[in-house]
């Protein structure tokens, strides 16, 4: 192999990660703009129903699948809809806001965001929002509600 071959791959393998990754800030924005996106599709839905909130959001992420800047922006926004539904009592609300916590601490790690940045992209106060998922992300998850409004052993709840 040549050395203008060895450069070339060596080149390769040290540049590329910068010439094909998206700036913060730009992956900020993205998250932004698919954040709202998911507000504008499907936060109606959770004034009656949690279970059919997550269905909306699940369904609009799996649409987006390998573009982690568009599924954290709909992960993130699902989390925080769901956790303005926690503080209403809502049933359901909590196993819905754990289940999309979960979904988006992975993409936000795996593309390097803080919280504080990711925060900003849905409005809200940051610092009462970024303390409620850092001390939930540490809770054990909640006990499995049925979809239908029975907890497991028949007791319909309302």
């Amino acid at each position: 192999m040549s050395i203008f071959s060895k450069s070339f791959i060596l080149g390769v393998f040290i540049y590329a990660p910068l010439v094909f990754s998206q700036p913060q800030s730009d992956k900020l924005d993205t998250v932004k703009l698919w954040a709202e996106k998911a507000q504008q599709q499907c936060f109606m839905k959770i004034h009656f129903d949690t279970f059919a909130y997550q269905d909306c959001l699940v369904l609009m992420a799996k649409e987006e699948v390998g573009n982690k800047p568009r599924e954290l922006g709909i992960y993130y926004f699902a989390y925080v809809g769901a956790m303005d539904s926690v503080r209403t009592g809502m049933y359901g609300s909590k196993n819905t806001a754990w289940y999309f916590l979960k979904r988006f601490q992975k993409l936000q790690k795996s593309l390097g965001i803080d919280n504080e940045s990711l925060c900003t992209t849905v409005p809200g106060n940051c610092e009462i929002r970024t303390a409620q998922t850092i001390a939930m992300a540490k809770s054990s998850p909640p006990k499995p509600v049925d979809r239908d409004g029975a907890v497991p052993g028949g007791n319909h709840q309302h």
